[in-house]
C-alpha cells in the first residue's frame, strides 16, 4: 500500500501515532526534496487557484504571504517530521531518500528502496523510467520573486541545519544550500 503527500510531513506527533494505529507495522519512506523548490510548487500550484490570477499577475507580496504561512512551511519541516515518523515506527522502519538522487540516478533509489524492503532486485523488469522534473522552479522560467526567493532561501538553510543536526551528511543538502546562498544574494 502507498500514499504520497508533503501533508504527512506536516501531521503532528500524536496523528503519527494514530496512523501507526490504523496501519500497524509498517515501513515509512519519506523522499524529501529541495525545501526551496517544495515550497515554491505549492506556491504556484495553489496561489493561481485561489486567487484564479495567473502567476505571473501575481506581486511579490502575496507570494510572500503564502509561503510564510503555516500550511506551506510545516510541509518542508523535514527534520521535524523525519524525527516523529521514526519516534512512532522506529529509526530502522523509516528509509529517508532524496528527490535529486531519484532524478539522478532512480536505480539506486531503487535499490536502496528493495533491500530496505527486503525484496529482490532480480525480479524487476529493467530501468526505471523517469519523467522530467514536473512542478519546478526552473521547468517553465517561473521564478520566485526576490522577497519570496530570500525567504524560501532562509527557511531552505534553516532546515539543512536541522537536518545536519540528525547527522544527515548527504550531498543533495550541499546542493541545496549553494542554491538557497545564490538566491539570498539575487543569484537564482
Amino acid at each position: 500500500m502507498g500514499e504520497i503527500t508533503p501533508a504527512y510531513a506536516a501531521l503532528a506527533p500524536e496523528d503519527v501515532t494514530q496512523v501507526r494505529a490504523l496501519l500497524g507495522p509498517a515501513r515509512i519512506l519519506y523522499i524529501i526534496r529541495d525545501p526551496m523548490e517544495r515550497m515554491w510548487s505549492q506556491a504556484t500550484k495553489d496561489m493561481p487557484r485561489r486567487t484564479g490570477l495567473p502567476l505571473a499577475h501575481l506581486d511579490d507580496a502575496a507570494l510572500l504571504d503564502f509561503v510564510q504561512q503555516d500550511h506551506c512551511r510545516r510541509r518542508t519541516a523535514y527534520a521535524a517530521a523525519l524525527a516523529n515518523w521514526q519516534r512512532v515506527f522506529g529509526a530502522e522502519n523509516v528509509l529517508l531518500l532524496f528527490f535529486d538522487d531519484l532524478a539522478r540516478a532512480p536505480e539506486d533509489v531503487v535499490d536502496a528502496l528493495d533491500h530496505f524492503l527486503g525484496l529482490s532486485p532480480a525480479g524487476r523488469a529493467g530501468p526505471v523510467p523517469l519523467p522530467g522534473r514536473l512542478n519546478s522552479y526552473r521547468q517553465g522560467g517561473e521564478v520566485p520573486p526576490m522577497g519570496t526567493a530570500k525567504y524560501l532561501a532562509q527557511v531552505s538553510l534553516e532546515e539543512i541545519a536541522a537536518l545536519r543536526a540528525l547527522g544527515l551528511t548527504a550531498p543533495a543538502l550541499g546542493h541545496w544550500e549553494q542554491r538557497a546562498q545564490a538566491a539570498l544574494t539575487g543569484r537564482l
